[in-house]
């Protein structure tokens, strides 16, 4: 992941501005960035730039409408959204920046070593995604209503473990509120093939249920060290979660002891109604299980510095050059804010009908 200047330094989007470009996907781009006014100016920030057509009138309000649902979430292990810039052009969300490394980055950096992922870590890192998901299952709307919101793309690239050991779900961007209506059938079919749970593929209605699913399968890839359902292509991928073409961990690591296979089959079972009951009856039993093998954050800070103590380091580095940088250059008023959402003027386009 790149933390130097590149072509998109100094770009802005109304009162944020670059400070480097991150990664690019298929619906958005990501940015390091920073606040040239307002209540976040001195803030390192995320700026995730989504790439729905610019005349797509419905595509922008869905967006916005779940980034302020998604705003909402106060957890400790779920990444902040802070705000949402509007301008003629774009559609950004302004969320909080997390120094440290993916899941998947650190699986990645193990298997370079012919290593795996230390289980006491991996039950720290999924210990706390759990509790982040919990939070997330049970968000009620400002009447006090419950409004359960929905991950759908729980993997190992959008679980982050900081630099102060504590694990955060990165991107609720394809989050959904249980019951939400929807613009499109295809729309149900988001998210990464190999951890969709089976009734995610098959556009069903979504509940909490299904975040479980995707985050056995993080669990597994995690233990073994090869990503579950991983095949040539999505299409093979998406058929074998439908097959249910998974063994248990231990087939592939004989160390893994009975009570954590019992745990990761059941967070995988094909039918919703036999996984675990919630997110937080997965984590008691997880933590029950694990007991004193659990890491503490300290070690895993201390882990996470095996591979990526220069990243930490190009961090410090960056963060203190914005916090030097000159006086706010982009004029007050881009964006009105009210409390921690801002007041959103949709960009002028034809709306299709």
């Amino acid at each position: 992941m790149p933390f130097t200047p590149d072509e998109w330094t100094g770009k802005r989007f109304g009162r944020y501005e670059v400070v480097c470009r991150l990664a690019v996907g298929g619906s958005a781009e990501i940015f390091l960035g920073t606040a040239r006014t307002g209540q976040f100016v001195g803030m390192s920030l995320v700026l995730k730039r989504m790439l729905a057509p610019k005349d797509d009138q419905d595509a922008l309000h869905d967006i916005i409408e779940e980034a302020k649902v998604t705003a909402r979430l106060d957890h400790p292990n779920i990444a902040r959204i802070y705000d949402i810039a509007v301008t003629p052009e774009d559609v950004v969300l302004v969320m909080e920046f997390i120094p440290g490394a993916t899941l998947s980055e650190i699986r990645r950096a193990r298997k370079r070593l012919l290593e795996r992922v230390p289980f006491g870590f991996t039950f720290r890192a999924i210990a706390d995604a759990l509790a982040g998901l919990h939070s997330a299952h049970l968000h009620q709307d400002a009447r006090g209503r419950p409004r359960p919101v929905v991950h759908r793309d729980v993997t190992p690239g959008n679980l982050m473990m900081d630099f102060s050991g504590r694990c955060k779900l990165l991107d609720f961007g394809i989050a959904r509120v249980t019951g939400a209506s929807r613009r499109t059938r295809t729309d149900f079919v988001r998210g990464t093939a190999a951890y969709m749970s089976p009734e995610q593929i098959r556009a069903e209605p979504l509940d909490y249920r299904s975040d479980i699913f995707s985050l056995g399968a993080v669990l597994h890839e995690l233990l073994t060290g090869e990503v579950a359902f991983g095949r040539a292509t999505d299409a093979e991928e998406l058929e074998a979660v439908l097959d249910a073409q998974i063994q248990p961990p231990s087939a592939r690591v004989p160390a893994i002891p009975p009570w954590l296979d019992e745990l990761v089959m059941k967070a995988l079972q094909p039918s919703a109604g036999r996984r675990f009951t919630t997110a937080n009856a997965m984590r008691e039993a997880l933590l029950q299980g694990a007991g004193a093998e659990v890491w503490s954050p300290e070690q895993c800070v201390e882990f996470l510095r095996k591979d990526f103590a220069e990243r930490e380091g190009r961090i410090e580095r960056l963060m203190r050059d914005i916090r030097l940088t000159d006086d706010p250059t982009i004029p007050a008023g881009a964006v009105r804010m009210h409390g921690t959402m801002p007041e959103i003027t949709m960009p002028k386009g034809k709306k299709k009908p």
